[in-house]
């Protein structure tokens, strides 16, 4: 989503979400929050801060969503992996207290201070998807001699959103973390293998997370070419 800040317009939150549009009608969504906008993506709705009445907490599953209500007696579900700053804009933009307190951005976590269990569930995800897939491939195609090229076209688009997947767990778990991704100039799990070299960058770690990634892949490659 292309975001064209107005002058003198502050980016409160950026990071990924999820419209509400029902229990089961779900949305993923990138939301911007600045102190005069409510940005989403999925829906192309742009909010202006006049137009909100309030915004409250509420519970979707085990989730905590917020409930944007707007002048019009609409109101607009949303949550979001990074749930306390995107809380604290909320309550900015729309001029609110939270517990008597003047509402405040929370601090950003130390770049020193990020777990990375996900991140080596990303770097691992060529052998994990290799054996999803080999799964799931006798599952729904059967014996591979009697495959054609439409199949196996199909099963390496597979493939690749499975290693997609694995990246995005970590991009998710970065932002539940705290970490505003997006200002730290983390690139996006589609690009694969350089997200996990741009995430040393941002860090300041090692590349092993990208190189174990590209090494598993070359031999999956040459496995299969073998």
């Amino acid at each position: 989503m292309k975001f064209q800040p107005r002058p003198q317009e502050a980016i409160l939150f950026e990071g990924d979400g999820t419209l509400l549009k029902s229990k089961i009608n779900v949305k993923e969504t990138e939301v911007i929050v600045t102190d005069q906008r409510l940005v989403i993506g999925a829906s192309g709705q742009t909010i202006e801060k006049a137009d909100f009445a309030s915004v409250t907490e509420g519970k979707h599953g085990f989730a905590a969503k917020l409930v944007f209500a707007l002048r019009d007696g609409s109101t607009i579900d949303l949550m979001a992996a990074n749930v306390g700053s995107f809380k604290a804009a909320a309550f900015i933009l729309a001029g609110q207290s939270e517990a008597g307190a003047v509402p405040t951005m929370p601090a950003a976590p130390e770049l020193s201070q990020v777990k990375n269990g996900t991140a080596w569930l990303a770097a691992f995800g060529p052998l994990f998807t290799a054996m999803i897939v080999l799964v799931l491939a006798a599952l729904f195609w059967g014996n591979p001699d009697n495959w054609g090229w439409l199949t196996v076209i199909q099963i390496l688009l597979l493939r690749i959103a499975l290693l997609w997947i694995f990246l995005r767990i970590d991009y998710l778990s970065l932002q539940k973390q705290g970490y505003a991704v997006k200002q730290l100039g983390l690139a996006d799990p589609a690009v694969l293998p350089y997200y996990l070299f741009s995430r040393a960058k941002v860090f300041g770690h090692s590349k092993i997370y990208g190189i174990t990634w590209c090494v598993l892949v070359a031999l999956d490659l040459l496995l299969a070419f073998a």
